[in-house]
């Protein structure tokens, strides 16, 4: 079994010299598996990808690529909040793209042996600014895609007199007094006088999932709601 890995990352790697895959071959075990090792596609992404990103920095996907001579990338541009209104969750891989236009699609070609595998740097300047996008890359009938996130919010809430005080923020910790909540098909903002959002008291307490929405950000948040509570205070 270690012979044969050895030979295999032998082959796949690119300062083998061509001279040495007979050999490699045999230790592989045969003209078959070495075949199959040559026609077999990888259109990995790295796990060293960083998929959520403040607003203005660059994205770049990681990917490894092996027998993909042409790879295309497909950018879409995400409505989140369209999405989650619409299904009840956030974004995730098995978002549906039958039907969806690209904001942008184009290919890169890559001249290594099919053999070789090889990592590639792809620069997407598309996901500018902040967003939700899904970028797909599909090369010899293989698939794979990301979802880049970019600028998401936060918010922590206080108990006041009318109800729950939310306060939403960006990622860096700025508050953000135009932010809207939206949680149960109702829309709540910041009033004016107000230090927050005004979520009123409810009658159903319990884990609740709202939706913090400010430009083209969206970003899904669980958080406890809460009921009316009366105490006597006798002292």
């Amino acid at each position: 079994w270690l012979r044969r890995t050895w030979a295999a990352l032998r082959i796949q790697h690119a300062g083998t010299p061509a001279g040495e895959l007979a050999a490699l071959a045999s230790r592989l075990g045969g003209a078959a598996d070495y075949q199959a090792l040559v026609e077999r596609v990888d259109l990995e992404l790295s796990e060293r990808n960083r998929l959520r990103l403040g607003a203005d920095e660059p994205v770049e996907l990681r990917v490894a690529l092996k027998n993909v001579p042409r790879l295309l990338v497909r950018i879409f541009r995400i409505n989140t909040v369209n999405h989650v209104l619409a299904y009840g969750r956030d974004i995730d891989g098995a978002l549906d793209l039958d039907g969806l236009v690209p904001n942008r699609q184009f290919e890169l070609e890559y001249a290594q042996p099919p053999q070789v595998r090889h990592d590639e740097r792809i620069a997407i300047p598309d996901c500018a600014g902040p967003g939700t996008w899904v970028v797909e890359l599909i090369g010899r009938g293989v698939s794979s895609r990301a979802i880049i996130r970019k600028g998401a919010l936060q918010a922590s809430w206080r108990i006041g007199a009318a109800g729950q005080v939310v306060t939403i923020r960006d990622a860096a910790g700025r508050e953000l007094p135009d932010a809207v909540l939206l949680l149960g098909g109702r829309e709540f903002r910041r009033a004016a006088g107000d230090d927050g959002v005004i979520l009123p008291f409810t009658a159903q307490p319990g884990q609740a999932s709202a939706l913090l929405v400010h430009g083209d950000v969206a970003t899904p948040w669980s958080f406890s709601q809460l009921d009316e509570r009366y105490t006597l205070d006798a002292s």
